[in-house]
């Protein structure tokens, strides 16, 4: 999962502004199909997109996520929470009757996310040697 074995986080709709999925690049069905960088870099890489969409929802945390019986592909469901909005922790997660967040407001905190993501990924591209000379 180590820089590039991630998609960019996608999902840009419905009640919860910044909710996104991560994705990995690679077709793994479960959580438990990780192995070696994947698996190493699981941690930081979730803590950074959690951090992110976070920061760029204006939300207080970022819910994480991960049903795997109806989508036969790893991704972890990423969703900002501030206090008020239509989620909730525990089963359901979404109140019911909770409209839909508008489009131009998912696509404003995608936006924020995919430069943060995009600039934090140049910088440790830049600080990483590119080996002997």
């Amino acid at each position: 999962m180590g820089g590039r074995a991630l998609e960019a986080l996608r999902r840009p709709a419905g009640r919860d502004p910044g909710f996104a999925h991560l994705e990995t690049r690679r077709h793994i069905p479960f959580i438990t199909d990780l192995d070696g960088p994947e698996a190493a870099t699981l941690g930081p890489v979730l803590a950074r997109a959690t951090r992110v969409l976070r920061e760029a929802a204006g939300a207080e945390l970022t819910y994480v996520y991960v049903f795997g019986e109806r989508t036969p592909h790893l991704h972890f469901n990423l969703a900002p929470h501030r206090d008020g909005d239509g989620l909730r922790g525990g089963p359901g997660l979404l109140y019911p009757n909770v409209p839909d967040t508008d489009l131009a407001v998912h696509r404003a905190v995608a936006d924020v996310a995919a430069r943060a993501l995009a600039d934090a990924s140049t910088r440790q591209s830049q600080a990483t040697p590119s080996g002997p000379s």
